[in-house]
């Protein structure tokens, strides 16, 4: 199952301008998997480290973060509240700078109860 931008934007209840996903495909019950493509004139790029431009590890968190938010959400579909993540891991091999780049976020759901998730 593949959600798109305007997909996504509604799922996550969040505005086209701060989505940080293009592209999510959840694979059975406990993985998921994201898409974002960055390029070297996205705003995030030419605003920060102006001398070097640099993507915010800020951002890439948020990618993490939204990924695993529409695994939750598609894999609880009929859950009464929102399930929060406890515990993730990331790992981020290299810094993005000033080059186009593809990053692929896969979300793994370890355990949950009483709404609290554990991903990885």
């Amino acid at each position: 199952m593949a959600f798109n931008r305007e997909r996504l934007e509604t799922l996550l209840d969040i505005d086209q301008s701060f989505l940080m996903i293009d592209k999510f495909e959840l694979e059975g019950q406990t993985c998921g998997r994201s898409l974002y493509k960055i390029y070297p004139d996205n705003k995030f790029f030419v605003a920060h480290f102006k001398s070097a431009p640099t993507y915010p590890m800020s951002l890439l968190l948020e990618t993490a973060l939204q990924t695993c938010a529409c695994h939750i959400r598609l894999a609880f579909p009929s859950s009464q509240t929102h399930s929060i993540v406890y515990s993730s891991r990331l790992r981020i091999f290299a810094a993005l700078i000033n080059a186009p780049a593809a990053i692929t976020t896969v979300t793994s759901i370890q355990q949950e109860r009483r709404g609290l998730v554990d991903i990885s």
